[in-house]
């Protein structure tokens, strides 16, 4: 699959970037799958992981700004950042972008 917008590929590889990053550094992660998918309307990047997950909306003071940059770049496509648990353990970080027309 090809990204046609630039602005959006970029924006949807920082998001896999910084999640892939967070499950190797502090999820002590086994495995990770990233997908990348798209419909006529969204085009979604998906990051799972198997590791040991963390409190969503809890940042700890001074500590970095990666999942506020996720949502940011979300966001700033008119898009949506999804974190959430699994139910066999991990997480699951979903950037939902819409399509141009």
């Amino acid at each position: 699959m090809r990204v046609r917008d630039d602005a959006v590929a970029l924006h949807l590889y920082r998001v896999a970037q910084e999640a892939l990053t967070n499950a190797v550094k502090h999820s002590g992660a086994k495995n990770v799958l990233i997908s990348l998918d798209h419909d006529k309307t969204h085009v979604c990047v998906s990051v799972q992981d198997d590791g040991k997950g963390f409190a969503v909306g809890k940042r700890k003071k001074g500590k970095g700004l990666g999942l506020h940059m996720m949502r940011y770049r979300a966001n700033a496509l008119g898009g949506e950042l999804k974190i959430e648990h699994r139910k066999t353990g991990g997480m699951d970080v979903t950037c939902k972008i819409p399509v141009k027309g």
